[in-house]
């Protein structure tokens, strides 16, 4: 993701027209599994940033840049009512209905198998 824009500061800090262009990367784990018959997921996620940063520092240009790992966010998710739990071949779409894998009732209205999002802060 790329992010520019103006920065403003406390005029404390005696900064002045600053600007920022930053890049950020994130890598993501996500690991779904069943406690107590139902889903849960943990995801992990891990941002990479690559800053550039230009203004004026008591009324001389300076710049300074930053690359490195952001603060990482892990997440603990549970359903704790809906639809049980359903192992590898029973979710796959359009998998055929077989007598040692009986087909569970589907209490949920969503017919989503996937999701995207996109978070900024």
């Amino acid at each position: 993701m790329y992010t520019s824009g103006d920065v403003e500061f406390d005029p404390v800090l005696r900064i002045d027209e600053a600007k920022a262009d930053t890049h950020t990367v994130a890598l993501s784990y996500i690991q779904y599994f069943s406690p107590f018959a139902q889903t849960a997921r943990f995801d992990l996620q891990l941002p990479l940033h690559n800053s550039e940063w230009d203004g004026l520092v008591d009324g001389a240009p300076t710049s300074v840049g930053r690359n490195g790992p952001g603060d990482p966010h892990a997440r603990l998710s549970f359903n704790f009512a809906g639809a049980p739990a359903l192992n590898g071949k029973e979710f796959r779409p359009g998998a055929p209905h077989t007598p040692s894998a009986p087909r569970r009732e589907s209490r949920s209205t969503c017919s989503c198998r996937w999701a995207a999002t996109m978070k900024t802060s």
